[in-house]
């Protein structure tokens, strides 16, 4: 039987009022040579579903109530990446922390997403 410590996080559903300008954000900022298929961005370990629902704002009115995290091996790399990108907002610089490094940004719903580089 399996236990608690052995349960892994597979997806999560980002409920939208706009699924394709959501998923085509995510994909443009952390996977752009993958394709969304049915609304689903495969990421190295698991997935982003991106769901129209009619019970969600169009903008996150409480960002910091769910913040996405996304962990990278290049912090300098995609910094420099998203910053070519229109629609991003920085809500946080790349910073230190005892682990490694971490930055939050918002996306174009206004959800926060923190990206981590974690120590080796």
């Amino acid at each position: 039987m399996a236990v608690i410590s052995e349960a892994a996080l597979s997806s999560l559903v980002l409920g939208t009022t706009d699924p394709k300008r959501l998923g085509a954000w995510y994909q443009s900022a952390f996977a752009p040579d993958v394709e969304i298929e049915d609304s689903v961005l495969k990421l190295t370990q698991g997935f982003l579903v991106f769901e129209e629902r009619d019970d969600v704002a169009t903008q996150a009115t409480e960002p910091g109530r769910i913040i996405i995290n996304i962990q990278v091996r290049e912090m300098a790399t995609l910094v420099t990446h998203l910053n070519t990108l229109k629609d991003l907002e920085w809500v946080r610089p790349v910073e230190d922390i005892p682990v490694g490094q971490i930055a939050t940004i918002k996306d174009v719903d206004g959800n926060f997403v923190n990206i981590l580089q974690l120590n080796e």
